[in-house]
């Protein structure tokens, strides 16, 4: 399975993560590089998140990150990372959410600029740096939309829609609100 086919597995998470959990399982039995076994514990570990498995989603990202290190593949390493400092936050473990983050930081390569970005700002918006999630949300918006990663776009919006409402900007939030949908 090559990255382009793990990222589409990845977005579907959102409507059927058993499904991509399923699938993720069937994969990991057959023959893969080190890459690609990290690469199939980040997706068991989006899975897992989306499931409320956090817990669970924690260990997939911290052995997909350290396999991915290992293999010297910087790229599922800095998203396996990134979407661990999320999981980590979720469990209010805040300063090994931003360790996470600032690997994730440190070895992303452009292929994933982006969705590195995206998740800072997720980051910053629910620790309440609204303007410098603002910041994160512009740079990530102008990569995923280079990168074609439609997913995380929609996400985005939706996020930097939750932004505007917290600031009482209903019109920008509508905007955002409705560019995640379209």
């Amino acid at each position: 399975m090559d990255l382009p086919d793990l990222l589409k597995l990845s977005a579907q998470r959102h409507g059927d993560p058993q499904v991509s959990l399923r699938l993720v399982h069937q994969r990991q039995q057959a023959d893969t590089t080190d890459e690609e076994r990290s690469q199939l514990l980040w997706v068991e570990g989006l899975a897992l998140h989306e499931l409320g498995d956090t817990a669970t989603a924690v260990d997939a990202f911290r052995r997909a990150a350290a396999i991915a290190t290992e293999a010297s593949a910087p790229d599922p390493a800095a998203r396996a990372n990134a979407n661990l400092a999320i999981s980590l936050q979720l469990l209010g473990r805040q300063d090994e959410a931003r360790k996470a983050l600032a690997e994730a930081q440190g070895v992303a390569p452009d292929s994933c600029q982006g969705l590195v970005h995206y998740l800072s700002a997720t980051f910053e918006q629910r620790i309440g740096n609204l303007d410098r999630a603002l910041e994160l949300y512009r740079r990530a918006e102008t990569l995923l939309m280079r990168d074609g990663d439609r997913a995380s776009v929609a996400g985005l919006h939706l996020n930097r829609g939750v932004l505007h409402s917290y600031r009482n900007d209903e019109v920008l939030a509508s905007r955002e609100y409705a560019a995640a949908e379209a």
